[in-house]
């Protein structure tokens, strides 16, 4: 294979793969980036076996194949060169197989994997739009700004933790009239719901890996809000694609094959009329700033915090492990009043927590504690529903 493309081109192509890029002992094909040329065409893509992006780059294709790149000692220097045409090259030696690059006065040779052995995120049989029935799935249209949206309210809770691998993603599911977007790590939950598009009808069981959920929400921002975003699904894949705000960009993942748990069992129940009572949030940014300013002074991860009630208004009170260690902030009435019955007990929730539905919430939300101890607190934000759990003061 023999191509040659832009520096500038083929740098940006290489920092879209960078967060695929793994440097892992198993697989050290996983540590270079597929360089293919075909079809009149030029991709470099990377691969962390989860996911995988395609960024195609314009160049001129000298001699059809593909190669793989070693991105390690490869990138930095691609950054550092003055713009001009870069010649990728491979070719099989006594030793193994080599690739080539020269720019200018600058050359490299490395040793490279055989590109076969580079793996196939989708089977090659599986099209577009296929015919065979074994490979229908579901294809529809949302706008870059719902998409965004739909992320942004989730993203917080999911779970990083690799023996609940099922919940280490976004679930996407067809819920009624809507599109459902789900996220809980078992100590907190948040879900959305935006208008289903047309050729979702059914979607259930797709959870989106969240090294695929980080990379969407770094790129979403960098496009139009109106941008079309197609998304394909087909059996245990998912695939992103925005043909008019970046047709060179491809993503494909691997959804995370696992049942995902019954979330609806931990929604609190309706408070009834007579008991009802929540916290009216009016500038979610200054109570994110009292909660942050709470975080600062505390000394532990997880920090039992409640908000209390007394005769000038909210309070949010932290409560350390010790019994001596107690900190407290005044909630101005701008930022949040207290509507219906008070609360009959403080039930206490993890700080961070509270923090991340806040986030979730924006500007305005309703905040409503557990109606029994230990029960959990329910957040409802426009769209957005946000669930976090309660936790003993010695937990």
């Amino acid at each position: 294979m023999k191509v040659q493309v832009p520096c500038l081109a083929l740098g940006a192509a290489l920092r879209r793969c960078a967060p695929f890029v793994i440097k892992r002992n198993t697989m050290p094909v996983l540590a270079s980036v597929l360089v293919r040329a075909r079809d009149g065409q030029i991709t470099v893509a990377a691969t962390d076996m989860e996911n995988m992006v395609e960024v195609a780059v314009a160049g001129t294709i000298l001699e059809a194949g593909q190669c793989l790149v070693p991105f390690a000692p490869v990138a930095p220097v691609i950054d550092r060169l003055p713009d001009g045409p870069v010649i990728i090259a491979s070719a099989e030696e006594a030793d193994g197989w080599v690739t080539s690059l020269e720019r200018g006065p600058w050359s490299s040779r490395v040793a490279a994997h055989e590109a076969v052995d580079f793996p196939v995120m989708i089977p090659r049989h599986v099209k577009e739009k296929p015919d065979d029935a074994d490979n229908a799935g579901h294809t529809f249209v949302m706008d870059a700004s719902q998409l965004r949206e739909m992320f942004d309210a989730v993203h917080l809770s999911m779970s990083t933790e690799g023996t609940r691998y099922y919940l280490q993603g976004v679930l996407l599911q067809h819920v009624g009239d809507s599109l459902r977007a789900v996220s809980t790590d078992g100590h907190r939950l948040a879900f959305i719901d935006l208008p289903l598009p047309d050729g979702a009808e059914g979607l259930d069981g797709a959870i989106v890996h969240r090294s695929m959920v980080t990379y969407l929400r770094s790129v979403l921002p960098q496009v139009p809000p109106t941008a079309t975003v197609i998304i394909w699904r087909i059996g245990n894949y998912i695939r992103f694609t925005l043909p008019d705000a970046r047709p060179d960009l491809v993503l494909t993942g691997k959804m995370i094959d696992g049942t995902y748990p019954s979330y609806q069992a931990v929604m609190p129940a309706p408070a009834p009329a007579d008991m009802a009572g929540h916290m009216m949030v009016h500038d979610g940014a200054v109570l994110l700033e009292i909660i942050d300013a709470m975080i600062a002074g505390s000394s532990e991860r997880a920090s039992p915090a409640a908000i209390e009630m007394d005769d000038q208004g909210l309070l949010l009170r932290m409560q350390a492990r010790d019994p001596v260690t107690v900190a407290t902030m005044r909630i101005p009435s701008g930022v949040a009043t207290w509507d219906g019955r008070p609360p009959f007990f403080h039930s206490f929730y993890q700080l961070r927590y509270l923090r991340d539905l806040c986030v979730a919430g924006g500007r305005r939300f309703t905040f409503q504690p557990g109606l029994a101890e230990l029960s959990p607190a329910l957040m409802q934000a426009g769209r957005v529903t946000g669930v976090v759990m309660a936790m003993r003061r010695d937990a």
